[in-house]
């Protein structure tokens, strides 16, 4: 397989995913390639933010890269491999940041000398411009073929990054609990900004309320683990004041109170397992 600490890293695809990536790569003291897409405007952009080339075909840029990143939206992957396996990719790394998607997306990859492999950051890439500010305490999930997500783990490792593998079956699980941990967590907020609105006039201070609120549970989460950063009244184990919230509340907000308080009844008999939650169980349970 080619050396992908001296070959070069191009994209296809010059998005937000992409782009940040590049240039996180180039900033790292790796050689960027370039972007081919099929909107040139776009990666001429990319090119010139990451100090590479755009490129006319995927053609040219698979002959001047050792690692190629399909970054492309998850259903338009299968067109773009369906393009580039028919370049010569022998000896390369072929790979794709779908975090839903295995590198078996990559079919027939192994018999063109090549290795497909998913190389997935657990972040939220919002910004083409500015998310790669970040990027240096974002976590990589690695799954392909071993040898190469061996080396692909260990390059991102070089760059300071977290890098662990998993297996091809594990994606969906995977995908599910990172849905959890950022596209879920934005409907709470959300909700709970909602019903501190109801209570104050002012949508400026219930917004900026909840986002500290946000701000100070996951900074003790990070600092603690979610056992210990557990507070509230399912951790005391206060059973009236949960009924004063369920009679409160509506749906969808009350089925969802009930199925997440049930959740942290196992977190709070996890940080106190010699406190008695059989009441509260019962009333979660009804």
């Amino acid at each position: 397989m080619a050396d992908m600490d001296k070959g070069g890293v191009g994209f296809i695809g010059a998005g937000k995913v992409g782009t940040t990536l590049g240039k996180y790569i180039a900033e790292r003291g790796h050689r960027v390639s370039g972007y081919f897409s099929r909107h040139p405007e776009s990666a001429g952009a990319s090119a010139r933010f990451t100090g590479s080339r755009a490129y006319d075909s995927a053609e040219n840029l698979a002959a001047d890269s050792a690692v190629i990143f399909v970054t492309v939206p998850d259903g338009a992957i299968g067109d773009a491999w369906a393009e580039l396996k028919k370049t010569d990719i022998k000896g390369k790394y072929i790979c794709h940041c779908s975090g839903a998607l295995s590198s078996l997306v990559f079919d027939g990859v192994s018999r063109l000398g090549a290795a497909g492999l998913s190389v997935h950051p657990l972040a939220a890439i919002n910004s083409r411009w500015d998310s790669h500010r970040y990027m240096h305490a974002v976590s990589f999930t690695v799954e392909g073929e071993e040898t190469a997500a061996a080396h692909m783990k260990s390059f991102l490792r070089s760059m300071g990054n977290p890098a662990e593998t998993i297996d091809a079956d594990k994606k969906d699980v995977y995908h599910a609990g990172a849905v959890f941990l950022s596209n879920f967590v934005v409907a709470l907020v959300h909700m709970g900004a909602e019903l501190l609105l109801s209570c104050v006039p002012d949508r400026a201070f219930a917004e900026s309320a909840s986002r500290q609120l946000f701000f100070t549970g996951a900074e003790n989460i990070r600092a603690h683990g979610a056992v210990a950063a557990l507070t509230g009244p399912v951790e005391r184990g206060d059973t009236e004041t949960v009924r004063k919230h369920l009679r409160c509340l509506d749906e969808p907000a009350h089925s969802l109170y009930v199925l997440l308080s049930r959740e942290l009844l196992q977190v709070a008999k996890a940080k106190n397992p010699e406190r008695d939650y059989g009441e509260l169980e019962g009333e979660l349970n009804r």
